[in-house]
């Protein structure tokens, strides 16, 4: 029967098997300091995976999504008035 152990979410960084893999990173961040981040869990040889943008704030891209679900401008600021959609400050 497969089994595993469980971690509490504030003990997953000192795993010793992703400690070995080094999955998670430490980067500083422009707006929200020092964090720590999953790296890609996949390596390939001829295409390196990396972290080569920081995660997205809350609502950073709100706007951007809804114009591409095709929401007009107007639509999504209606949204964002009634507080339906947070978008980043």
């Amino acid at each position: 029967m497969p089994h595993t152990a469980f971690a509490r979410l504030t003990e997953i960084g000192e795993q010793p098997h992703l400690a070995a893999v080094a999955l998670f990173a430490d980067i500083d961040h422009p707006t929200e300091g020092r964090i720590r981040q999953a790296r890609p869990a996949t390596k390939f040889s001829e295409s390196p995976a990396g972290i080569h943008r920081m995660a997205p704030r809350l609502g950073e891209h709100s706007r951007e999504v809804l114009r591409e679900a095709g929401l007009s401008d107007a639509e999504i600021q209606a949204a964002v008035d009634s507080k339906a959609v947070g978008v980043a400050s």
